[in-house]
């Protein structure tokens, strides 16, 4: 769902200061950024019908959808300097705005979790990348 990526997207770069992107960084973004946020995964799972706000229970079929989104947040440094405080500093910080101000362009949010964080860091022979994988799962309404 484009709106639910556009959403975390644009609330990563209010909330870290850092760019976010859709699935990869773009291959023309030069030079790489050292830190930065891919959003991926975007599983939706229409209901099979909301509670009824009138009689017409067949207006409010299928307005509501179960969303799950994964943000991945990335600091790469030279190997040997790896740290994870950055990105437990991000991750915290970025949970809680996902919490209080992710707004969806034509949704209503009715509840939002953070069901799983998964740390990945990463080591080559040139960098040394620390990870934090975080899934959000979303309640949204559609709205009229």
């Amino acid at each position: 769902m484009r709106e639910l990526r556009k959403a975390h997207i644009d609330l990563i770069l209010s909330t870290l200061g850092i760019t976010g992107y859709d699935q990869s960084i773009p291959i023309d973004v030069v030079p790489l950024p050292n830190r930065y946020a891919l959003v991926t995964s975007v599983n939706n799972q229409n209901t099979l019908g909301a509670k009824p706000y009138s009689d017409d229970n067949m207006a409010y079929r299928h307005t509501e959808i179960q969303s799950f989104i994964n943000v991945d947040i990335v600091d790469v440094n030279d190997f040997g300097f790896a740290s994870n405080a950055w990105v437990d500093w991000a991750s915290e910080v970025y949970e809680e705005a996902v919490r209080r101000q992710l707004v969806v362009d034509g949704y209503s949010v009715k509840e939002t979790a953070k069901t799983n964080e998964v740390p990945l860091p990463v080591t080559t022979d040139t960098l040394s990348i620390q990870r934090i994988v975080m899934t959000f799962e979303h309640w949204l309404a559609k709205k009229a």
